[in-house]
């Protein structure tokens, strides 16, 4: 019967094609979102909270809120362990004499104790200290090569501090 219809035969075979190949990336877009940040322990007890603004009759969601929301969501709702804010920012950042232009985060001391992030040496205490940093692998290589960053100090620019 397919050599008799061959062209109703390749249409039924490139259907079928396209069915399983939808399937196969519904079924991994499923995998990634279900298992997504799923290593942090209490993931079921971790929300973000977010914001909107309606602006020209159209609601825009953000997803950061303005920074005294944390504060009033420690005092006022029952039950909240922990409250972390974080901001992305940019700037130069500075180490001896080497000069990069970074995108990084600013979060609060409770981020670590929080989020499961295993950390290569120190401690999740570091965001304590307001002048601690905790930097990725990659940064670490970039600015202190294979010493270790522990104790180092860099500067960052934007608000000309040092950390």
């Amino acid at each position: 019967n397919l050599y008799r219809n061959k062209m109703y035969a390749l249409i039924n075979m490139i259907g079928l094609g396209v069915a399983i190949a939808c399937c196969v990336v519904a079924y991994v877009n499923y995998q990634f979102s279900a298992s997504f940040d799923n290593f942090h322990p209490g993931a079921g007890q971790i929300y973000l909270v977010n914001s909107y603004q309606i602006q020209d009759g159209q609601r825009q969601n953000w997803t950061l809120a303005p920074m005294p929301v944390a504060e009033a969501i420690r005092k006022d709702i029952p039950g909240i362990k922990r409250v972390s804010r974080y901001s992305v920012a940019g700037g130069i950042m500075k180490y001896e004499d080497k000069v990069f232009n970074e995108s990084f985060y600013f979060a609060d001391s409770d981020f670590l104790e929080m989020f499961n992030f295993p950390l290569l040496s120190g401690n999740a205490g570091a965001l304590n200290d307001v002048s601690g940093v905790v930097v990725s692998r990659e940064i670490a290589r970039k600015y202190f090569g294979t010493a270790d960053p522990l104790g180092k100090q860099i500067t960052i620019s934007s608000d000309g501090e040092t950390y």
